[in-house]
């Protein structure tokens, strides 16, 4: 049992057009990354997003988030980065979050 320090969220939305079996991803909408809530007083945590894009067969969508954290005080001396890669598919399933420390 531990306590949530904070809490970080990659969404994408996208559209889907076709006949079940040969749906194709057609467009994304959005793609972002949320701090949802960081408690920690000493760190900021900022936000830079990649372009939403779509896999070659349209079969997948993805946006891909970078979280900075950062000292406050020291003129934005960076400590540490996440990296989020979420993919979602033509059933509307998100296929995969990977979160990669940098």
């Amino acid at each position: 049992m531990g306590v949530n320090v904070s809490e970080l969220m990659s969404t994408v939305t996208y559209r889907v057009e076709g006949a079940r079996g040969s749906q194709k991803i057609t467009a994304v909408l959005s793609g972002i990354g949320l701090v949802v809530h960081n408690y920690n007083p000493l760190v900021d945590i900022s936000v830079s997003s990649e372009s939403p894009y779509t896999s070659a067969d349209r079969q997948y969508a993805y946006i891909v988030n970078y979280f900075k954290h950062s000292y406050r005080g020291t003129g934005g001396m960076t400590y540490g980065t996440i990296k989020h890669t979420l993919s979602g598919d033509t059933q509307g399933r998100e296929g995969r979050l990977i979160s990669e420390i940098l």
